[in-house]
Order: C-alpha cells, then structure tokens, then sequence
C-alpha cells in the first residue's frame, strides 16, 4: 500500500495554486467573454473574446484580466455585414435599408453647391454592400450649379474665358458622371465631401 501520498485530481483552476500538480500555475484556464448583450454573441461580426487568469501565486481565489479581443457591435455600415449583431445586414436603426444624403462632384466644377440654380442633394440607397441608386427626380436641364443662370437649352457654359461642355447640374446620383451632356441621360457623380449634409 502506497502511504504518505498527496495527490490531488482536481482540473486546473485560476487561483494561483498549482491544482492538478504539473509544476505549472493556472496553465489553460482563460475563459470565453464578452462585455454586449448574450443575444449578439457570434451573431454577424461579433465574436467572444477571452478572459486570461491573473491570480498571484497562493492567492486561492480566481482573478481574470478583462475581457481581450472580443469583437463587439459596431455602427452599421453598407457592407452587406451585420455590423450591429442584431441580425440584420446594413439597415437603419428605424429600419429599412440604410440611406445617405449624397451630391455630384464633377471634375472642373469644383464650385458646384447644393442650392445654386436647380442643384439639390439626392438621397442613395444601400443594396447588397454598395451604395445606389438614388432617389430623386432628375432634373433636364444643363446648369453648373455655381450660381449662374440655368437655361435648358445652352449647350456650353463659358467660364474663366474658355468654352466647356455643359453638365448636368441637378444630379441626385453619386457613381460616375455620363459621358454626353444629353438631357435624357441619368447624372451621376462621386460623392463630394464639402457638400455633404
């Protein structure tokens, strides 16, 4: 009979005491964590992080680090990803698909405002990850939307001496802009940052 031995079967625990006697303290108890509601767990991007022992040596009671590398909601954005963990992929808070207020930037006609002449900011929509279309009538009528007159029949627009063609001034859209200035082609643009809302 084997006499005097202490030998204790206990798994590992975080508590600073060697329990399974392997010569090494609190070895493989870190534990899965998550700081956002149970319901977002694993749903869309959000993933658990971990929770690593920090127990001193003989402190007999368990101490954790916070919660690291967690993946946690974020604001929704138009990604065609649950963002926000709540299920739904690139939707307003209110619902339905997220939207954004958007204006033309052309190349050349950089003084270009919403508000000048017919010019008005149109409104994109969010669909499988990209942005558009837009949601605004078109305007037929060729203007720069600089402050100058519109006409729907000028053709050019004359500025700092020399002729150029004339663009769509009211285009609500916000991809690239059409080729021909023809008054029954769709405007469409890059979003410009100085006039974004």
């Amino acid at each position: 009979m084997c006499l005097g031995v202490v030998a204790d079967e206990v798994a590992e625990r975080c508590n600073g005491i060697d329990d399974d006697c392997d010569g090494t303290l609190d070895e493989r108890t870190e534990i899965a964590c998550h700081t956002y509601a149970d319901a977002s767990v694993n749903v869309g991007i959000c993933r658990e992080g971990l929770a690593w022992c920090s127990a001193s040596e003989g402190a007999g009671m368990e101490q954790r680090r916070a919660c690291e590398e967690e993946i946690s909601p974020q604001e929704e954005t138009c990604n065609a990803q649950d963002d926000d963990c709540d299920t739904r992929v690139d939707e307003r808070p209110e619902g339905g698909p997220l939207e954004r207020r958007c204006f033309p930037s052309y190349p050349g006609f950089d003084s270009a405002r919403p508000g000048n002449g017919p010019c008005r900011r149109g409104t994109e929509t969010c669909g499988g990850g990209a942005w558009g279309p837009v949601s605004a009538p078109r305007a037929r009528l060729r203007d720069v939307c600089n402050g100058s007159t519109t006409t729907a029949t000028a053709a050019r627009t004359r500025r700092g001496g020399s002729v150029i063609p004339a663009r769509w001034g009211w285009a609500p859209a916000c991809a690239a802009p059409p080729s021909s200035a023809s008054p029954t082609a769709p405007a469409t643009a890059a979003l410009s940052p100085a006039a974004r809302p």
